[in-house]
């Protein structure tokens, strides 16, 4: 049943200024701003009746996890779903795990201190001082462990710090109050400032809420502490590649297994495998001896898809192929590295990115030279081998705002940032090597104009050192046929281009040559069928037409080698088109054209193509007949 008036359950109203009010148990009079819809008034000695066991409680305990004896606290009968009380319970579940782990402390007297301080913090302190008692209760923690007074130096500043940075964690999550979630939030801050400013380390296990049932204002998964929450982390693959990118073999719980179209699709507690995603590959490898073939991942659950199924509940060993993650590495931070430095040289934007098989590909919205590309790769390689360390920071959406990061959409939630101090700083989910100088090189094979800007295509690692390998090997072998040294065959090959120039100028005039003698041959011959070697189709086209001028009638040359052939034939009187439906039916051809002139290709012996114009040309008299 959820709290609210401890009289009769109705709800509280909270007034913009003071009122006289009569304590409905005690009937004390004073004023207030808080009362129930129905009238009734609790003061704040009736409603912290029976606080006083507190002390008692915490001297105990043995634990040095303050959340649990919160909790132990919370169990008690004078605790409500909201009150003062919490403003004496945080500072002393505080106090005593401090003591309990191995904090110098007057236990007994600095809880009478707290219970003596945190009981004059008024309830309803969050919203009408904007201080809420839970937070001041972290701040009298500090100011009782440090022994602080208003004329203290150091331990001055430390209350103060404390009590600022519980209010800010309070803050940051926003209201209507609960307090509950005001004190884990308050407890949790203050843990992790004793072990800073201390080195006291004070246990804390994961907060789940179980009393959002008793809380008529819960603001549900806007709490970080709500149930819902616990089971979508729960239930979210743990990422070993993030902790280490070169973890290749590890052990994992089968949490599920599923039959799917693509293969067993199988969810792992944590995973050393990278999911496809910001265009990197999925890693390859081995689940218990079984096939990996693909990972994905969808909110936040890592799915293994497998060769075979693997049972539900065993522990299996995974073993990711280091080989193609380690290249998929040097690609990936290759990639930001250069995208960096030519993104902050040219003002410009990464606008895509992807791992091929043999090539990466990037895009930018900007026009870029090749000068500007090679001036590029040069920085790139510098950087590269002057080995910088790579920097990984999950920033808080403060920090972040402040953050000049590359990203190519608008971002929500926590963001991983990868920094290459010096050459590039992005938004990327992507797995990196540690340092640069394990990137090795890169080379900017192309740039090429894509849309509105470039396409670059890139080999990094081993990948560059492959493509070397490759273009050395093709120009040895040039350089081999074309008698030239290696540095030498770009100059032996244009003056081979030169050369065959000018021997296709000898060779079209030859061409020309007999084909006007050819034209001569035939002139008023009517119908002609040439049967030539191999012909370029467009000496082929060419023929056709000189003899065609000079014959009167129609005029078929096929040229080729016995068995395949290409054919042209004109007549500029008449349709030659059912003729070339008649090549293509008879000839096993392909072809087609105008009504003046057909083009096409056939397979067929030249004793075919022969039977098959003079069975045409007979034709054509018994129709004149």
């Amino acid at each position: 049943m959820s709290e609210e008036c401890l009289i009769c359950g109705a709800p509280l109203t909270y007034l913009d200024r003071d009122e006289p009010m009569e304590c409905t148990v005690c009937h004390k009079k004073e004023d207030s701003k808080t009362r129930c819809v129905n009238g009734h008034y609790v003061c704040s000695v009736c409603h912290t009746q029976g606080m006083d066991v507190v002390i008692g409680l915490c001297l105990g305990e043995t634990s040095k996890d303050p959340i649990a004896i919160l909790e132990r606290m919370l169990a008690q009968p004078f605790c409500h779903m909201h009150g003062p009380e919490h403003h004496v319970m945080v500072g002393a579940a505080l106090l005593t795990a401090y003591k309990n782990a191995g904090g110098e402390l007057d236990l007994p007297a600095a809880l009478q201190e707290m219970y003596s301080r945190g009981k004059d913090v008024p309830g309803g302190a969050c919203g009408f001082w904007g201080a809420c008692g839970a937070g001041i209760s972290a701040g009298i923690f500090a100011s009782i462990v440090s022994k602080a007074t208003p004329l203290a130096a150091e331990s001055f500043g430390l209350a103060h710090q404390m009590t600022s940075r519980a209010l800010e964690s309070i803050g940051m999550v926003g209201g209507p109050r609960c307090c509950k979630r005001d004190s884990y939030l308050s407890i949790l801050t203050a843990v992790d400032f004793a072990a800073e400013n201390w080195g006291i380390a004070m246990d804390s296990a994961e907060v789940v809420c179980r009393h959002a049932a008793q809380n008529n204002q819960c603001i549900g998964k806007r709490c970080p502490f709500a149930a819902a929450n616990h089971r979508e982390r729960a239930a979210k693959t743990e990422k070993l590649y993030y902790a280490d990118s070169f973890l290749s073999e590890f052990t994992a719980k089968v949490l599920s297994c599923e039959e799917t179209k693509e293969g067993w699709a199988v969810v792992l507690d944590r995973t050393a495998f990278y999911p496809e995603g910001g265009g990197q590959p999925a890693d390859h490898g081995t689940l218990g001896g079984v096939a990996v073939t693909d990972v994905r991942e969808k909110e936040g659950v890592i799915r293994h898809l497998c060769a075979a199924p693997l049972p539900a509940g065993e522990t299996v060993e995974g073993c990711v192929d280091f080989q193609r993650r380690f290249d998929f590495m040097q690609q990936h931070s290759g990639e930001h590295i250069v995208s960096g430095i030519l993104c902050g040289r040219f003002h410009c934007d990464n606008v895509g990115f992807h791992i091929g098989r043999e090539l990466v590909t990037i895009d930018f919205n900007a026009a870029l030279s090749e000068e500007d590309v090679r001036e590029v790769e040069r920085l790139a390689n510098c950087y590269i081998w002057e080995d910088h360390a790579v920097e990984i920071s999950y920033p808080s959406p403060e920090q972040l705002a402040q953050l000049d990061y590359r990203s190519k959409k608008e971002l929500s939630g926590q963001v991983r940032i990868v920094t290459w101090p010096g050459a590039d700083c992005c938004a990327c989910c992507g797995t990196h090597v540690q340092r640069s100088g394990q990137v090795g090189q890169v080379k900017l094979l192309s740039c090429q104009k894509f849309r509105d800007g470039v396409r670059i295509e890139m080999a990094a690692g081993g990948r560059a050192l492959r493509q070397f390998t490759t273009i050395s090997e093709q120009n040895t072998r040039v350089s081999q046929l074309l008698s030239a040294k290696a540095e030498a065959t770009a100059a032996a090959v244009e003056r081979l281009q030169r050369e065959a120039y000018e021997l296709r100028g000898r060779v079209a005039a030859l061409e020309e040559g007999d084909f006007a003698r050819k034209a001569a041959q035939y002139a008023g011959a009517g119908d002609v069928l040439l049967m030539e070697g191999v012909m370029s189709g467009e000496s082929v086209r060419k023929l056709c037409g000189t003899v065609q001028e000079s014959c009167g009638g129609r005029c078929a040359v096929f040229a080729g080698e016995d068995g395949r052939y290409q054919y042209a034939a004109s007549h500029p009187e008449g349709d030659l088109r059912p003729l070339a439906k008649a090549i293509n039916s008879a000839l096993d051809g392909r072809g087609g054209g105008k009504p003046a002139f057909i083009q096409g290709s056939v397979q067929a012996s030249a004793a075919e193509i022969r039977t098959f114009w003079d069975a045409q040309c007979a034709g054509e008299e018994n129709h004149a007949g």
